[in-house]
């Protein structure tokens, strides 16, 4: 939990490895041709 992260270098790592998973997901929605490849945070259909 990024936001309850201690120290510098644990959310360092939380957010990277938050950044890295939004990347893969993208990447993999592309790649079956999911449409829209990401969506808007929060998620709501406004």
């Amino acid at each position: 939990m990024v936001e309850q992260a201690k120290t510098a270098d644990h959310r360092s790592f939380a957010v990277t490895a938050l950044t890295q998973s939004a990347v893969w997901t993208a990447r993999w929605n592309r790649v079956v041709g999911a449409w829209p490849i990401t969506t808007a945070f929060p998620g709501g259909s406004e």
